[in-house]
């Protein structure tokens, strides 16, 4: 049997299984890794077994409808900055109705892709997020997210300035993927972990300029903030975190992801 005609076996935090050809699962570079580390030349057909612990089974299985997808149709590439604050304008319907998801779901797939190293999965959720909050004033923000913002004008536009100055002389790491762990400090120098650490509305201030003003150094970092904030948490502990209520009941879940 070819190698393109194996099947690889992924393994959710619960224990489920998904049988899913190798092409789809090697999307994933952390899956493609694993696969390749442990591949016996010498019998093609037995199927690897990959161990997600980091990945809910329902998460995963929207995460594999997504590489499925892909390989038959091809996510068009992102434009930066987004052109306008509809993801629809950026990539083929198909993939603006994967996203079209409750912030929660939103910030599972950003961390399952992350997590997974499966790069055009990551784009769209950070596209998705930046759609979100493009054009939108600081306190439309807050309301979005339910947040409270600690900080000044002045200080934060003095945060901001710093940015960019610093980055001159000491430009930041390039950010692994997937990261190493939940505290971006394991991903970047001291100065850049301090200058994410701060309100959830300042980051995503952060994004959306990054993201309009097409500072890819500054896109990369905000965006690893958010998905350090989420890594490893469970889908109510990120509930918690961004004050979200989830009004679907486990069946409407079920049939939700299922489609």
């Amino acid at each position: 049997m070819a190698s393109e005609e194996r099947t690889v076996r992924l393994t959710s935090k619960e224990g489920e299984s998904t049988e899913v050809p190798a092409a789809v699962a090697k999307m994933s570079v952390l899956v493609r890794d694993m696969i390749d580390e442990n591949d016996d030349d010498d019998d093609d057909e037995v199927t690897a077994e990959v161990p997600l612990p980091n990945v809910e089974a329902s998460v995963l299985a929207k995460v594999v409808d997504f590489c499925v997808h892909y390989q038959g149709d091809p996510m068009s590439e992102i434009p930066k900055p987004l052109k306008s604050a509809a993801i629809s304008d950026a990539v083929q319907e198909w993939y603006a109705e994967f996203v079209n998801v409750e912030q929660e779901e939103l910030f599972e797939l950003i961390s399952a892709a992350n997590y997974m190293d499966i790069k055009p999965l990551l784009d769209l959720g950070c596209a998705a997020v930046a759609c979100k909050i493009k054009e939108k004033s600081p306190e439309e923000i807050r309301r979005l997210y339910n947040m409270v913002n600690d900080f000044n004008a002045a200080e934060n536009a003095e945060e901001k300035e710093a940015e960019g100055i610093h980055y001159q002389g000491d430009p930041m790491n390039e950010i692994a993927r997937p990261l190493k762990s939940a505290a971006i400090s394991d991903a970047v120098q001291e100065w850049y972990a301090e200058f994410v650490n701060v309100e959830q509305t300042e980051l995503f201030d952060l994004i959306s300029a990054a993201n309009f003003m097409d500072i890819k150094p500054l896109l990369d970092l905000g965006c690893a903030a958010v998905a350090c904030k989420i890594k490893e948490k469970s889908p109510e502990e990120i509930r918690r975190l961004y004050n979200m209520v989830n009004d679907f009941n486990a069946a409407e879940n079920a049939e939700e992801k299922e489609a």
